[in-house]
């Protein structure tokens, strides 16, 4: 029997042992283990600490559970070494659009999808660290696996990618010129590059120009501030003598990307250079009060859980809808639904001069692990120069990142591009969800936000990262 009453926890003494074991081969592949009961008796404790300790490892992919039959060591699958593997996580791409862009490669490749299903970047991190640990024989390691600028500096500083830079040189077919610096700056850690970036989705400023026009009222332009903008948002919204609103002054796809770019214009930041969540400054305290106090108003409709992704769009496009904070995929949607020259684009309204805004950006990254970097970067420029990254974007509704001068880029998107700044750029899996649960949450609800409230979520969150 183990000690009862040792440290560390007994959970973390269970998976630990046990990640050892299996890592190291001591238990061997598709290997039946103890029963979650078993597991208790074992270590003596509660089938629930047993059971804890089993779902991490499921959770890490080093085990799987089948009903009936028992817990096993899961099977790593073993791959024809001439294939090229790709692991495609649709937290980033859905599988069937980045399916797309390596189908029917060059006659020397042959291409082999990994697909990951999960919403968390703590997931897809620790099944990219495990595939690495445990495939020292490259059997299973991907070749080239699918990034967001979230995850990057996240498997950057584990030292999970190789770094690019050397191939994005005159001769390997695809250059560093052919992309914005603040793409590939969303695209890199600790000053290397380790993904190529492949589309980006900026927030942007959308009205209905006919209800502009009607009510008599100047549209938007670059030199809004936020008082315009809020003014704005007021003075569009359209009361029935029954009380009810008729037509809504703003729309809000609410998201981090929503209230980020008034963060970075008044000077503040999300996470600083060292990772750590910043929004209790005083230059962000004010920003998230402004947009608190703008979210709060009568007039502002935000996108509610379960509504289609369209709903805002649709209220645009059939005049009941005067504005909408949105991004890509709005672009998208309204030049799908309406006249493109019935709707007017901008970027977020500032202050102070700064008009920074945020963005979303993916790309295609080499693990460390990789057999043959070189040739992986082969496929991704054939990629590249096919068109079919491009094909991806517009599947995808958002930008393509790839010379993005490109005609199927709106030019406020183009000229959005320097003022990109990105909202999670820390070293921590735990980020997302942890803003996601204090602050973005927060402000979903409605509920108003003083500073001493937005300086406990720092401390929050600070202390879950």
């Amino acid at each position: 029997m183990k000690e009862a009453n040792s440290n560390p926890p007994k959970t973390r003494i269970i998976y630990g042992e046990l990640e050892r074991k299996i890592l190291s081969g001591e238990l061997r592949e598709g290997e039946r283990l103890y029963s979650v009961r078993q597991i208790a008796s074992e270590y003596n404790v509660s089938t629930a600490v047993a059971l804890a300790a089993y779902k991490y490892l499921e959770k890490k992919k080093l085990i799987v559970r089948e009903a009936g039959r028992g817990t096993f060591v899961r099977k790593i699958r073993k791959t024809d070494d001439s294939s090229t593997r790709i692991c495609c996580w649709n937290g980033v791409f859905p599988i069937n659009h980045a399916a797309n862009v390596f189908r029917d490669p060059p006659p020397d490749f042959k291409t082999e999808f990994q697909p990951f299903f999960t919403n968390e970047y703590e997931n897809y991190m620790e099944y990219i660290e495990f595939l690495e640990k445990a495939g020292t024989d490259n059997s299973s390691v991907p070749d080239i696996i699918s990034v967001d600028e979230g995850l990057l500096p996240i498997l950057g500083a584990k030292g999970l990618l190789s770094p690019l830079d050397q191939f994005l040189s005159k001769g390997k077919g695809v250059r560093r010129e052919d992309f914005d610096e603040k793409l590939l700056q969303g695209m890199s850690y600790g000053g290397k590059l380790f993904a190529v970036p492949s589309s980006y989705s900026p927030c942007i400023l959308f009205w209905n120009r006919k209800l502009f026009a009607d009510k008599g009222l100047k549209e938007p332009d670059r030199n809004w501030t936020w008082n315009d903008f809020y003014k704005a948002a007021s003075d569009m919204t359209c009361i029935a003598p029954s009380g009810q609103i008729s037509s809504y002054g703003l729309g809000i796809t609410f998201s981090i990307n929503s209230y980020a770019p008034f963060i970075y214009q008044n000077g503040g930041e999300i996470f600083d250079r060292n990772g750590s969540c910043a929004i209790g400054s005083r230059e962000a305290c004010e920003a998230l009060g402004f947009f608190s106090k703008l979210y709060n108003m009568p007039g502002v409709c935000s996108h509610r859980y379960g509504d289609p992704r369209s709903a805002l769009a649709d209220l645009m496009s059939n005049g009941n809808m005067a504005m909408l904070l949105g991004d890509a995929i709005e672009y998208h949607l309204l030049k799908g639904k309406m006249p493109e020259n019935s709707f007017g684009m901008t970027r977020v309204p500032g202050i102070n001069g700064r008009h920074n805004t945020s963005s979303s950006v993916t790309g295609w990254a080499i693990p460390a692990g990789s057999a043959n970097p070189e040739k992986s970067f082969k496929l991704l420029v054939s990629a590249y120069k096919n068109g079919k990254v491009k094909n991806l974007a517009a599947a995808h509704n958002t930008f393509p990142a790839f010379k993005t001068d490109s005609e199927t880029i709106p030019q406020v998107a183009i000229d959005l591009v320097p003022e990109i700044s990105y909202s999670l750029q820390s070293q921590s899996p735990a980020a997302f969800n942890a803003i996601n649960s204090t602050l973005t949450s927060f402000i979903k609800h409605k509920l108003a936000l003083a500073p001493e409230k937005i300086r406990e979520f720092q401390n929050k969150i600070n202390a879950s990262l």
